[in-house]
């Protein structure tokens, strides 16, 4: 009997702690979310976000339309790819635009060992760094992490740079009009985008398909801005953050 106790109680604490690994950290990202939410609402302002660039015709065209209209936009770049496209980043600090870090290769925080994701981290915020970033920002791939790497950045004094509309851009996207609705309900928002062409998991479009869909996406919610008088602003705009290279 006093066998099964045992067996029964370290079941229990192995089940606690591994839900506790990944639980823990989610349940700071919706907090955080219900807190940013406010803070949009209080400032009245959206927030424009790229994620996993930059890409090779996408990114130029958004930096394009973003001149156009004189609004500033925060971009994650992944590490890798910010390496291979300098000129590019270089372009989007010079412009005044955001840059932040969405880690070096993209690693799953879930999917991968805890060393290499926190490596993955430390790499792509280096990369970032190096090329004007703002060192204290970081948007985690999928929006996911774990008790450690959430541990670890908490240690480092790391912004962890959630959104609050997810327009489903690299997998669902969703119709443009629903977005702007979500937006006026919520009275702002932070708005997740992705300024790479190819996403496979796009079902029936193609690259430009999907490149199109982001330059309207971003063409609706500045025009969205200036009918409701909604301020667009970086991230670390709307948080007072200050620039940390």
């Amino acid at each position: 009997m006093l066998t099964i106790i045992v067996v029964v109680v370290i079941l229990v604490v192995a089940i606690a702690s591994v839900a506790g690994w990944f639980l823990a950290p989610l349940a700071v990202r919706k907090f955080s979310e219900r807190r940013l939410e406010r803070r949009c609402r209080e400032k009245r302002s959206i927030v424009l976000t790229y994620d996993d660039g930059p890409g090779k015709s996408l990114t130029p065209a958004l930096m394009e339309l973003l001149s156009k209209h004189r609004v500033k936009a925060t971009f994650f770049a992944l590490g890798f790819r910010a390496e291979e496209k300098a000129d590019t980043i270089r372009k989007i600090v010079e412009a005044g635009h955001e840059l932040g870090s969405h880690t070096q290769r993209h690693l799953h925080a879930w999917k991968a060992g805890p060393t290499a994701v926190i490596d993955d981290i430390r790499r792509g915020r280096a990369t970032i760094a190096h090329l004007g970033g703002n060192l204290s920002l970081f948007r985690p791939t999928y929006g996911k992490l774990t008790l450690g790497s959430l541990i670890w950045t908490v240690w480092r004094r790391i912004v962890l740079c959630w959104w609050t509309v997810d327009t489903r851009d690299s997998w669902a996207p969703r119709d443009i009009a629903d977005v702007v609705a979500e937006i006026v309900r919520k009275g702002g928002g932070i708005v997740l985008m992705h300024d790479h062409e190819s996403y496979s998991r796009v079902q029936g479009m193609t690259e430009k398909d999907r490149a199109d869909y982001v330059l309207a996406m971003t063409t609706a919610i500045i025009a969205l801005a200036a009918e409701r008088q909604f301020t667009l602003l970086r991230y670390s705009d709307l948080l007072d953050i200050p620039a940390i290279r």
